[in-house]
C-alpha cells in the first residue's frame, strides 16, 4: 500500500503488538455511520452518541468468527434512552438510537445519562446465545461503559476511544468516524499497558486519529506515537477484517412472523379497520406495507407474507 494513497472507504484491521503482547483494533466507519445516521434522521447529538457506538461495536468485533454476532445495548436513564447496535464477524452491522432526536438545547452529562444505566453483551452463534452479561453504567461514556464492560465482565483490561466529526452538509453530516481499541493480552505488562493507556488520550495522538485523510501508514504511526516513551519498538500485527457497512436482516417474510404474534384482539381490531398495516423496522428505520391478503396468508399459513 502506497503511503501517499489516502483510502476512501470504510475498513477494519484486527491484530496485536506482538513485542508488547496487546490486542489491536482500529476502524474508520464514516461511510457506515453516516448511512445510520440518515436512515434515522439523527440529530447532531444523536448522531454523535450513535456513530461512537457503532465505532465502538465494530472495534470489539475483531474476537468474533465470521458467523458470529454481537448484540450490544446501552441503557441509560437521561435524555438518553437507548442505543442499541448488532455487529457480526462478516462486517455487517445496524443499529439505532433513541431518542433520534435531543432539540437545540445543550445538555450537561448529567442530563443526557441520568444517574446511571446498563451496558448489555450478548454473544450469538446462528440465533444461539453463547454467553451474554451485564454491568453498570459508571463512566456516562458511549464507548468508555463498553470498554468498562470488557475489563470488567469479560475480565480483559481494555481501552478504547473512538472519535467523530461532522460536515455542514445534511446530505453527507459526518466527516470523520476513526477508532482504535487496544486489550491486555495474558502475560502483559500492565504497567506498559497503563502508559500506552495514558498516551492514548495524549493530544498529537488524537490529532493523528482526527485528522481527515487516511494514509496507508496511519496504524503504524499511531503505534509508534503510543509506545515512544518503550524502550523496545513495538512489533505490529495486522489483517484487514471484512469492509464494514449497514445491513439489516429484515424482510417482508420476517414481518409475517410479527403479524404472526399479534393476539386475537389485534387480529381483529385490524380486519375491522380494513387498512394495511404498517410495520417499521428500527434498526434499518424502513417501513413494511403488509395487507389485508397478506395479514391472512400469515394468519392461515396460506403463503409468504407479500408475495
Amino acid at each position: 500500500m502506497n503511503p501517499s494513497t489516502p483510502i476512501r472507504h470504510d475498513l477494519l484491521y484486527h491484530g496485536r503488538l506482538a513485542g508488547f503482547r496487546m490486542g489491536l483494533s482500529y476502524v474508520l466507519a464514516t461511510d457506515l455511520v453516516n448511512d445510520a445516521v440518515l436512515r434515522h434522521d439523527c440529530d447532531p447529538l444523536a448522531a454523535h452518541l450513535l456513530g461512537r457506538a457503532i465505532g465502538g461495536g465494530l472495534l470489539l468485533s475483531g474476537v468474533l468468527h465470521r458467523d458470529e454476532r454481537y448484540n450490544l445495548r446501552w441503557q441509560y436513564r437521561g435524555s438518553v434512552r437507548t442505543m442499541l447496535v448488532d455487529v457480526g464477524g462478516d462486517g455487517t452491522l445496524r443499529g439505532f438510537v433513541s431518542p433520534s432526536q435531543f432539540g437545540d438545547d445543550e445538555m450537561s452529562k448529567e442530563a443526557l445519562f441520568g444517574d446511571g444505566g446498563q451496558v448489555t453483551v450478548v454473544r450469538s452463534r446462528g440465533g444461539q446465545v453463547l454467553n451474554s452479561g451485564t454491568v453498570q453504567s459508571i463512566l456516562h461514556d458511549v464507548v468508555d461503559d463498553l470498554g468498562y464492560y470488557l475489563s470488567i465482565s469479560d475480565q480483559v483490561e481494555t481501552v478504547m476511544t473512538v472519535l467523530i466529526a461532522f460536515n455542514p452538509d445534511p446530505a453527507r453530516p459526518v466527516k470523520l468516524v476513526r477508532g482504535l481499541m487496544l486489550q491486555a493480552l495474558p502475560d502483559t505488562d500492565m504497567e506498559q499497558f497503563d502508559r500506552i493507556r495514558e498516551e492514548l488520550q495524549h493530544e498529537r495522538v488524537r490529532a493523528m486519529l482526527a485528522q481527515a485523510s487516511e494514509p496507508g501508514d496511519l496504524l503504524p504511526r499511531l503505534v509508534e506515537a503510543l509506545a515512544r516513551e518503550e524502550i523496545d519498538a513495538p512489533e505490529l500485527e495486522y489483517t484487514a477484517a471484512p469492509r464494514p457497512r449497514f445491513e439489516c436482516t429484515c424482510n417482508q417474510e420476517k414481518m409475517g412472523v410479527v403479524v404472526r404474534s399479534l393476539s386475537y384482539a389485534d387480529r381483529m381490531d385490524i380486519l375491522q379497520k380494513g387498512e394495511p398495516l404498517r410495520i417499521n423496522c428500527r434498526f434499518c428505520n424502513h417501513d413494511y406495507v403488509m395487507t389485508m391478503e397478506d395479514c391472512r396468508a400469515a394468519w392461515t399459513g396460506s403463503g409468504k407474507a407479500g408475495e
